[in-house]
């Protein structure tokens, strides 16, 4: 897959949701499927992994900070969540 640049906060973090990973570009189909589910409030998530994924920061400086992670996509099933959670993360 290419590169994607996407500014956000620093608070971003190792979870995307499938829409926003697909948003960004990212086939996740393409991507490994781990063997774990995640649990959240609202119970377990399909759960993808996206190895050696790069996020790169701009500095307070104007300089750039690389990190090199695994990064997880998460999806729900819709049809376990209320109306207006659907909305939400569908």
């Amino acid at each position: 897959m290419g590169a994607v640049t996407v500014e956000c906060l620093r608070g971003w973090g190792r979870i995307l949701l499938r829409r926003l990973a697909e948003f960004l570009g990212v086939d996740v189909r393409k991507i490994e499927k781990s063997p774990l589910s995640l649990v959240g409030i609202e119970g377990s998530v399909t759960t993808y992994v996206m190895k050696d994924t790069k996020l790169v920061f701009t500095t307070e400086d104007g300089g750039e900070h690389m990190e090199l992670i695994d990064a997880l996509v998460v999806e729900h099933d819709l049809r376990l969540l209320s109306e207006e959670l659907r909305r939400g993360v569908g």
